[in-house]
């Protein structure tokens, strides 16, 4: 009877280990997901600079440079449609904003302390001509997160020539993902 009662429990031990084993795989596969978008930084760099040389070597025009720009942008959004994107680029004659996001945040884009607002809609592209601004203006964008995370102010320093700044990001769970340049 002894005998009996010793293989009661370690058949009750070996099924506790199975479960507790279980229950931390479970734990450990449901686990933060760890989001990498430095691949999409670096590629968006490196297709931007090969654009530029396309343009550049092209001798395009401003609203021609500003016409592939959009395509572009375009092309980003579109494959990568789970996340939010604003682009800022032109020349300082005639600089162009797009927008692309899920919930739909207000922006705001100060251009030489002059505010302009805007409300996209959500899952839509949003494109304004932002007009013409004087070389090293600065241009700051701002994305009111509303109650969700507040603001985020991002500067821009536009140059002589073509210019392209981008903001990316993306929301998991609790937590933000920001990528620019």
């Amino acid at each position: 009877m002894k005998k009996r009662g010793q293989f009661y429990l370690i058949a009750i031990f070996v099924i506790i280990s199975i479960l507790i084993g279980f229950i931390v795989i479970t734990n450990y596969a449901s686990g933060k997901t760890d989001i990498n978008m430095d691949y999409l930084k670096e590629e968006i760099n490196i297709e931007k600079i090969h654009v530029f040389d396309y343009i550049s070597q092209n001798n395009l025009q401003p609203h021609e440079a500003n016409e592939i720009l959009l395509n572009f942008t375009k092309t980003y959004i579109n494959s990568e449609s789970e996340k939010n994107f604003y682009f800022l680029f032109g020349t300082p004659s005639g600089l162009r904003l797009v927008v692309y996001q899920q919930y739909g945040f207000n922006i705001i884009v100060n251009i030489d302390d002059q505010d302009y607002m805007y409300e996209p809609s959500p899952k839509e592209i949003l494109e304004e001509h932002l007009g013409s601004v004087d070389e090293n203006s600065k241009v700051k964008i701002t994305i009111d997160l509303h109650s969700f995370m507040g603001e985020e102010t991002y500067e821009f320093k536009i140059q002589e020539g073509l210019n392209m700044y981008f903001i990316i990001t993306t929301h998991m769970e609790e937590e933000r993902w920001v990528i620019t340049n």
